[in-house]
């Protein structure tokens, strides 16, 4: 029960974060940030909330994340992601995210991805090929615009699958611009 009301909390607040909930003025700041690519690499426990109980054990996560220049409508941009973790499963996604300025230099961002999962024989099967990830992440942004944050991830397979047991992604990470 708790895993589904942190579920639903994460989903809510990466929603409202991605879809321009917060309204700011645009800036000659922000309009340099929307153009700017950004790579990001990520390290965390995989299956985090599972590996806290007695129920599981938890793995590592390595991600790399490609952050596109926004061109599309309320400041979203795309995003596609690569993650591989210790127990030799990965997931390979694109999508949307949107960042947003909350007071400088915090930035908090929320995305929504699609991409296909692969089992490495281990620890969690999602139970499908086709698995939806949903993150938030706040991120302290340094004057080169260099960010070191924490993100908290949900994955699974919105009841596509016969089983829909999802798994959950606490992160440190280093986002770097790159243009």
């Amino acid at each position: 029960m708790m895993k589904k009301k942190i579920t639903c909390l994460a989903a809510l607040v990466a929603m409202g974060v991605s879809c321009g909930v917060y309204a700011a003025d645009i800036d000659e700041q922000q309009l340099q940030e929307d153009e700017t690519i950004y790579i990001s690499g990520q390290v965390g426990i995989y299956n985090v909330v599972r590996s806290a109980s007695d129920d599981g054990e938890g793995a590592t996560a390595y991600t790399i994340e490609y952050r596109d220049q926004v061109k599309l409508p309320f400041r979203i941009r795309p995003v596609g992601s690569l993650m591989i973790t210790s127990d030799d499963d990965w997931y390979l996604s694109v999508g949307v995210m949107r960042d947003v300025r909350v007071a400088d230099p915090i930035i908090l961002s929320g995305s929504f991805s699609a991409g296909l999962f692969h089992y490495g024989d281990k620890n969690v099967n999602l139970r499908n090929d086709l698995e939806f990830k949903s993150k938030i992440e706040a991120a302290y942004e340094f004057d080169n615009r260099m960010r070191l944050g924490v993100g908290f991830s949900h994955i699974s397979n919105a009841s596509l699958g016969t089983d829909n047991p999802g798994t959950e992604i606490l992160s440190l990470n280093y986002t770097l611009p790159i243009n």
